[in-house]
């Protein structure tokens, strides 16, 4: 959901940042691989997947941005006013926080395989996507990675 704040800024609340532990034993390794996660192709591909527009101007400049699809184009043209502006992808929110982070929680507390995780989540997309009707763009992209997870 959008949130106009006032001054002709929209921002829906998702914020998400990189950075590394001041107890890091490989700092410059690390730093290098921030380097490299960050660089222009890799900010734009990982900000597109995620359904945000990247920090970086240059990455901005990726034509998937300025896309009809999923009205790409329309959130480009609300840049200069806005902060942290989202695609609309149906069902996105929904698999994120109902499905994915959930089994990944599991995952890290132990209680189940990471490979359990990943067939949960494949009913669950085979699900969602009966649910709203079809497979979406979304839903084809995880049931693809998930099968070649598995």
């Amino acid at each position: 959901m959008l949130l106009v704040t006032g001054k002709n800024i929209v921002s829906p609340s998702n914020p998400q940042g990189l950075g590394i532990s001041k107890a890091c034993k490989y700092k410059e390794e690390a730093f290098r691989f921030v380097e490299f996660l960050t660089n222009t192709e890799n900010s734009a591909d990982m900000a597109y997947a995620d359904w945000l527009f990247p920090v970086r101007n240059s990455s901005v400049e990726d034509p998937r941005f300025r896309s009809t699809e999923y009205e790409w184009n329309i959130l480009y043209s609300w840049l200069p006013y806005a902060r942290n502006v989202r695609s609309n992808m149906p069902g996105y929110l929904t698999f994120e926080w109902q499905a994915f982070v959930p089994q990944i929680e599991r995952v890290i507390l132990g209680e189940i395989t990471i490979d359990e995780a990943f067939k949960i989540l494949k009913k669950k997309v085979i699900r969602y996507s009966k649910d709203w009707g079809g497979f979406n763009n979304l839903f084809q992209k995880i049931l693809l990675q998930i099968n070649y997870m598995l």
